[in-house]
């Protein structure tokens, strides 16, 4: 079940090809700096099928669905794009990428290394989505053709509210509870169980660890707060 930073170069060498750093034929990533990593050895694997787990799992998608309302149908709808700009619901309608192209650039690099962590360890635990298991389940979303556990926009929240968390961390706890609400739409949209978002979770967390450790990324994060600074003088004002 172990995934490697062999299995993350990989991926990477499929998924991104010349758009990342090559060295020979082999991914060089910019944040992770550690050359033996496995960042899926940490997750919890998840509940057993016809378990007393997985059928709470499955009740709580049920009920998600029965409670839908054309507003929570159209927030499962908009966080389906998964973009960090989202987030200007927490830190403002400045927070955009044509005023922080510099934290656009660190958020598409970061994210060019965090894809093939989250592809490794949907490879490894393989697990199908709710509406695959159970024809109740009426996705309000276009159907999905990959896996399910962890849930990849819920890795993506996280590891975005993470990472904002360094350059605003006044906002942290706002911008993860935008994060977790943000995950629940993945639920209520019927693709994703609730314990596949707390996967994504735990891995965003595990992945953000790790390239915190790196001077390109604490670079990056003062860049980012110089770069947002006279915006958030200006709303402080």
């Amino acid at each position: 079940m172990n995934q490697t930073l062999k299995a993350w170069a990989i991926a990477a060498a499929i998924s991104f090809g010349p758009s990342i750093l090559v060295i020979g034929e082999t991914p060089v990533p910019r944040f992770l700096v550690r050359t033996e990593l496995d960042l899926v050895a940490g997750l919890p694997s998840p509940p057993a099928a016809g378990s007393l787990a997985a059928a709470a799992d499955l009740e709580a998608v049920l009920q998600a669905q029965a409670w839908r309302t054309p507003e929570s149908v159209a927030w499962a709808k908009a966080v389906d794009e998964g973009k960090v700009w989202d987030n200007a619901e927490v830190l403002g309608s400045w927070f955009k990428e044509g005023q922080l192209p510099q934290l656009a650039r660190f958020f598409r690099g970061i994210g060019k290394e965090f894809r093939p962590v989250c592809l490794a360890a949907k490879k490894s635990f393989d697990r199908p989505r709710p509406f695959m298991i159970d024809g109740r389940i009426q996705p309000c979303l276009p159907l999905p053709t990959d896996t399910s556990f962890p849930s990849g926009h819920a890795s993506y929240f996280f590891m975005e509210a993470e990472v904002l968390a360094e350059i605003f961390p006044e906002a942290r706890k706002a911008l993860l509870e935008h994060a977790h609400k943000a995950a629940w739409g993945r639920i209520l949209a019927g693709v994703h169980f609730p314990t596949d978002t707390v996967a994504g979770r735990l891995l965003a967390q595990a992945f953000v660890g790790e390239i915190k450790k790196s001077r390109a990324f604490q670079k990056g994060i003062e860049a980012c707060r110089a770069e947002a600074a006279p915006f958030r003088l200006k709303k402080a004002g």
